[in-house]
């Protein structure tokens, strides 16, 4: 099974930061004006600094990378981020998460390993 990963080690990419951080309204705010804002051309140069920013953002979630956005909605996006990362509510939510999702996991292979079919 994958190593569970801190709560303070996740990034944007992981499902479960993605959806606590987008739970905040501001958040989705924030994303959508940089992503909406920057693909209505076809021409790569025509992306915006920030845009690239929130990608390289998204990948390492961390106060190294948000210091060097230049952009201060990220930064913003970043503090909230970092809001999430530091409560016990969503650490608590977080270590649910993860043990259901290992419970269903192993319910599965008890499944299979008794000749039942896994369900589509």
């Amino acid at each position: 099974m994958n190593q569970r990963k801190l709560l303070k080690e996740l990034n944007l990419l992981d499902k479960f930061l993605f959806g606590e951080a987008m739970d905040d309204p501001e958040n989705v705010k924030t994303m959508l004006d940089i992503i909406l804002l920057n693909t209505r051309g076809k021409h790569p140069e025509l992306v915006s600094p920030e845009l690239i920013e929130l990608l390289k953002y998204m990948e390492r979630s961390t106060d190294e990378v948000s210091g060097e956005c230049k952009s201060k909605r990220i930064q913003e996006m970043h503090r909230r981020v970092c809001q999430i990362k530091a409560s016990e509510k969503a650490e608590v939510k977080y270590m649910q998460t993860w043990e259901e999702k290992i419970l269903i996991k192993q319910e599965e292979l008890l499944r299979v390993n008794k000749g039942g079919r896994l369900k589509d």
